[in-house]
């Protein structure tokens, strides 16, 4: 990759990378959202020039004369457009990245105006198959008959375009009047316009002639009417106020009705997303597969209490393997003791097969996963009101429902410490309470003794 430095030894480590929509390029005759049909797609990336030079040797010569061949204007700026390749001025070059299929293969390669830096050759980054494939991952929301690309603002536009209007027409409506009178009514028209623009504005008219104020309260109404439904519009196309935050109902679950409704709208935006960060999720893994040679050590993070770590690519010695069979008790007997006597005999001649690799265990070359990406649902309003009239009956008969309970049904994070707390706290107040009936006991039958 161009833009990231080599990994130190063997030691590698699988980074995602965002690239800009504008340093982003494409088969502009791909039509699938997943661009799995596009033949070619890459990047643009300006870089200094004695980078380029460090990073690719026999490309330095090359670079010297593309420099001193430029000329340095004004105009140049450090930006991925496809006009100028050279920025003399601050001695940058734009790179660019590419991949592409030909005969069916995906290839790469890295180059500038007239000169390959790298390639071209195949893909380095191989599938599950071990076939070279495209390591850019993108994906569209929608896309129309024309191949243009297009996200949830799309639809947006034109009810936004109406509500702009509808209110820019009422307002100017509200502001301005209209009038009719005979001619010569008054002495200037254009100045009498001016004055019923002022709040406080003043005409003089001419006795026993017409001049009347036209009623349009009836046009800025039907305004402001197609205004209102260009609003309902755009709610019923996009998130609602309700999704959004903006808006309360008046139980959990109408609000869960509510935003379900908005949801349901967004849907194709969001099938997008989960396709494309599954599809990631399968790039890292195959890239997991390809580069991760040494030992490693991964985190399982299913509980939090309980730290456990998985061991990948661990090479077992042929020693290992005999002390494994030999401690191992779910092996038959006699087989553990061939494996002692073995390992034993191996040792007492020193043999050198001992510190021989004999196996890999968990090798990940040779794994296979699958991927799931679990949706959580939105049921936190529901469960919010249920919790809310669960508190409600515990206060009105504090008795009769365990604050154990409340407690359980109750969405706090590290619940369950609360809960040893409070059964602790019983434990204790139990263990007091019988050491204070004993210590009664004993009290009574001191009284006893004494009268006797």
């Amino acid at each position: 990759n161009c833009s990231y430095p080599p990994p130190k030894g063997d030691d590698f480590d699988v980074l995602v990378r965002y690239f800009f929509w504008d340093r982003f390029f494409y088969d502009p005759h791909s039509r699938k959202r997943d661009f799995s049909d596009a033949r070619y797609m890459g990047i643009v990336i300006w870089k200094d020039f004695d980078e380029v030079k460090d990073q690719f040797p026999d490309a330095a010569e090359a670079m010297d004369n593309l420099l001193a061949n430029t000329f340095a204007g004004d105009t140049y700026e450090d930006k991925p457009t496809y006009k100028q390749w050279i920025d003399a001025k601050r001695r940058r070059v734009m790179c660019v990245q590419m991949y592409y299929t030909e005969n069916g293969e995906w290839k790469h390669a890295i180059f500038t105006r007239g000169t390959y830096l790298r390639g071209p050759e195949p893909s380095p980054y191989l599938d599950e198959d071990g076939v070279p494939e495209n390591p850019l991952v993108a994906q569209s929301t929608k896309v129309d008959r024309e191949g243009n690309r297009y996200g949830a603002v799309r639809q947006f536009i034109g009810p936004q375009d109406e509500i702009n209007k509808r209110r820019s027409k009422s307002l100017h409506l509200l502001s301005t009047r209209q009038t009719i009178g005979e001619q010569g009514a008054v002495k200037s028209v254009s100045q009498t316009k001016r004055e019923l623009a002022k709040p406080d504005g003043h005409v003089e008219v001419t006795p026993k002639m017409r001049f009347e104020l036209l009623d349009t309260s009836d046009m800025a109404n039907g305004q402001f009417q197609l205004l209102q439904e260009a609003k309902l519009e755009i709610d019923t196309i996009g998130a609602n106020a309700f999704l959004n935050g903006k808006e309360a109902a008046a139980s959990g679950y109408q609000q869960s009705l509510m935003q379900q409704g908005g949801m349901v709208e967004l849907g194709p935006l969001f099938d997008a997303h989960r396709m494309w960060k599954k599809r990631i999720y399968k790039a890292v893994w195959n890239r997991i597969k390809q580069y991760w040679t040494a030992e490693k050590w991964v985190r399982v993070t299913d509980d939090e209490n309980n730290l456990k770590f998985v061991g990948l690519n661990q090479p077992q010695t042929v020693g290992q393997a005999l002390q494994d069979v030999a401690q191992d008790d779910k092996q038959p007997q006699q087989k553990r003791e061939l494996a002692v006597q073995t390992l034993q005999g191996m040792i007492a001649a020193q043999d050198a097969r001992l510190n021989q690799v004999h196996k890999i265990n968990n090798d990940v070359s040779k794994m296979d996963v699958d991927i799931i990406i679990d949706e959580v649902e939105n049921a936190i309003n529901l469960q919010s009101e249920q919790f809310d009239k669960l508190v409600q009956m515990y206060q009105a008969n504090p008795q009769g429902i365990p604050w154990e309970l409340v407690v359980e049904m109750s969405s706090i994070r590290n619940k369950d410490r609360i809960l040893e707390g409070i059964a602790g706290g019983k434990e204790q107040q139990a263990q007091i309470a019988s050491l204070q009936q004993q210590l009664a006991q004993i009290g009574i039958e001191m009284k006893i003794a004494t009268a006797e």
